[in-house]
């Protein structure tokens, strides 16, 4: 018998609760020595181009995800807390 999917997460939605633009998440992930453009991101987050396991974690580093919160949607919400608290602290002061 197979596995059970994990929950499907798109990395566009991650992107964009966080608030970074595609270019921002490709300088990000320049900055870790993965080649990216924010077109090519664009393509990896709409399913035309598959994204190396180095992209994949590059792109988690710059949107500080866990790979279990890839796959546990407990997770996805603990992180969601963390963001919007971040979120909130950097609201203040300002």
């Amino acid at each position: 018998m197979a596995e059970p999917l994990p929950p499907q997460v798109s990395l566009r939605i991650f992107r964009e609760f966080v608030g970074l633009t595609l270019q921002q998440v490709a300088e990000a992930v320049r900055e870790q020595g993965v080649p990216i453009t924010a077109d090519g991101l664009n393509n990896v987050e709409l399913g035309r181009k598959p994204g190396s396991e180095a992209l994949m974690l590059a792109v988690a580093r710059a949107l500080n995800i866990k790979r279990l919160h890839i796959r546990q949607a407990a997770d996805i919400c603990e992180w969601v807390d963390a963001v919007r608290h971040t979120q909130g602290t950097k609201a203040k002061a300002a």
